[in-house]
């Protein structure tokens, strides 16, 4: 009860901040939330969990069953994810976008829901997850030294840089890029050490706990890579320094500890049997392969006018610089849109039984077919003027999102088309032998 009261009133004072901006007690409501958020984390794991279940402890990875596991790892997810935004924000010396603020707040209030609701699903009596080596060897190996020596002297330059108020910007990509080496030392370390059952790519391989880690450390390895390439390319911010140490930094150190601590919990693969199991799911036809590619292409295209629209458009991006020196793309971006449209209308149209006849292929077939052409015809005409005119289109602010929608639109019309498609039935000859008198 009492993380449910901490937790709304978080959210009481994040929707005050979002209502207020202008207002001076701004800063204090928005501390007052933080702090509350962390309360509320604190109180539901240690006095509703460890002090009233029998057998629950503060530290218990993938113990419990599996239904508390996922419900934990979810709502620790979203927790820390809420509390490192608040945090960007208070760092942030320019005003949060709107709506950014309740978002967060709704994500901290979601997350506490998860791990309350995970209590009632803790068992005691669940099977626990061992690790596969001694902790002893697995310390002594090179990749785990080098892990820890990258990750501890990247966490003192990360310290030393909030302790001084100073972000080079050199700095702070040498600290990022010895964290970013440590996954893929541990990856290549594995490989050696525990071949031939390790591998490379061995997606769902290694148990239950090590397809987790794997997988949650590659995602935030993901993210964390593609933030410090944009930020590193195109970011010209004077606290972007700032809010990449405080942002990022976590995220990209909590990535290579998770993917270091992964080799504790890999599991052998089971030797195969002599007989092959048939697979759990049939082979993708040609017709499902067709749709697929429609949908990936027409979602791709809508994707990429997106992008152009809400880095080059004035209504949307509120740092001149950014779109400055983003403008060489957005040419050949259109232009990629363009050719996606086309190529996808070339691939949905390879079915075995189609040719170019007009008027057959059944009613509905015909009229989706009509609409999904016209449609795609009066989207390349704008993409053509977009791109001949792309500085007056940027000024009109739906104009590019319109153009989007109406061409993914029209591929998706002409993909499912044909689950309407009836092949023309062949007319019987006449019969000549028996004359009707």
């Amino acid at each position: 009860m009492i993380s449910i009261l901490l937790s709304v009133a978080s959210f009481v004072l994040i929707v005050m901040c979002e209502l207020f901006p202008n207002s001076r007690s701004g800063p204090v409501w928005l501390a007052g939330s933080r702090v509350s958020q962390l309360l509320s984390g604190l109180v539901c794991h240690v006095l509703a969990g460890w002090t009233h279940i029998p057998g629950f402890r503060i530290w218990q990875p993938f113990s419990g069953g599996f239904s508390f596991s996922l419900l934990q790892a979810f709502g620790w997810c979203l927790f820390a994810i809420g509390h490192q935004g608040l945090h960007c924000v208070t760092r942030d010396p320019e005003p949060p976008a709107r709506g950014l603020l309740t978002a967060l707040g709704i994500t901290g209030v979601v997350s506490i829901g998860l791990l309350l609701s995970s209590l009632k699903e803790f068992n005691p009596n669940a099977r626990q997850v061992n690790r596969s080596c001694d902790l002893k060897t697995f310390l002594s190996r090179v990749e785990t030294v080098y892990s820890l020596v990258a990750l501890l002297i990247a966490s003192l330059g990360f310290c030393a840089m909030v302790a001084m108020q100073r972000y080079d910007e050199w700095l702070v990509l040498a600290c990022f890029t010895l964290t970013m080496s440590v996954g893929p030392a541990c990856h290549y370390g594995a490989v050696h050490h525990m071949k031939p059952e390790f591998k490379i790519f061995q997606p769902f391989q290694g148990g239950l706990a090590f397809t987790c880690l794997q997988g949650f450390g590659w995602l935030l390895y993901g993210i964390s890579a593609h933030v410090l390439i944009f930020w590193a390319g195109v970011s010209h911010r004077p606290a972007s320094a700032s809010v990449m140490v405080h942002s990022i930094g976590p995220v990209a150190l909590l990535s290579q500890a998770t993917l270091g601590a992964s080799g504790l919990y890999f599991r052998k693969p089971p030797a195969k049997s002599a007989r092959r199991r048939p697979r759990s799911s049939p082979k993708m036809s040609a017709s499902q392969a067709r749709e697929a590619a429609g949908i990936t292409l027409g979602l791709t295209a809508l994707i990429v006018y997106l992008a152009v629209y809400l880095t080059h458009s004035p209504h949307t991006d509120p740092h001149p610089t950014t779109a400055s020196s983003l403008a060489w793309l957005a040419g050949p971006s259109l232009a990629l849109s363009t050719s996606l449209l086309i190529i996808g209308a070339v691939v949905v149209h390879q079915h075995p039984c189609f040719s170019w006849r007009p008027f057959e292929g059944g009613a509905v077939f015909v009229i989706l077919q009509g609409l999904g052409w016209w449609m795609l015809a009066t989207t390349l005409l704008f993409q053509l003027l977009t791109l001949w005119a792309l500085d007056w289109a940027i000024q009109h602010p739906l104009l590019l999102p319109a153009i989007g929608i109406a061409g993914c639109a029209a591929l998706l019309t002409l993909t499912f088309s044909f689950r309407a498609f009836r092949p023309p039935q062949k007319a019987s000859p006449p019969n000549d032998l028996n004359p009707k008198d």
